[in-house]
């Protein structure tokens, strides 16, 4: 099958090709990962924008303190945490999120009000502090 092209039509297809891939290659970056890795299936969104919230350490800022303190929070102390006045606290589920570029383990520990989930609290396991929060007043669930 002989096209005959011009060489202004092979000029197009090649332009064409070039911009195909460069659309392909602009847009693969929106498959990435989610920022929180919930080890239960829940029906929740990973977090995009968590806010820092500032917490006092419940181990103070002792300087003369050098020793490594390594606290592993368990669900039932990270729920009392999270507890916040008027809420339901629920279950709290094991995951991580990604602040500054580093993984802290956390306790995603939901709060409801009026039977809804409405905030989630993330507690660092490692040592209690609140590490950040989300309102999910404004989504939407399927179920």
């Amino acid at each position: 099958m002989d096209l005959n092209l011009t060489w202004e039509q092979k000029a197009l297809i090649g332009v064409g090709a070039v911009v195909l891939v460069l659309l392909i290659y602009a847009y693969g970056p929106f498959n990435f990962t989610s920022d929180v890795n919930m080890q239960n299936n829940t029906s929740s969104t990973p977090v995009s924008n968590p806010q820092l919230l500032p917490v006092n350490s419940p181990f103070g800022n002792n300087s003369s303190n050098n020793a490594n303190v390594t606290v592993n929070i368990t669900a039932q102390k990270a729920k009392e945490i999270a507890t916040l006045t008027g809420y339901v606290t629920g279950t709290p589920t094991p995951g991580s999120i990604v602040i500054n570029n580093q993984t802290v383990s956390v306790w995603i520990v939901p709060l409801s009000l009026n039977s809804k989930i409405v905030k989630e609290v993330y507690v660092d396991k490692t040592n209690g502090n609140i590490v950040a929060t989300r309102d999910i007043t404004n989504s939407t669930t399927n179920g």
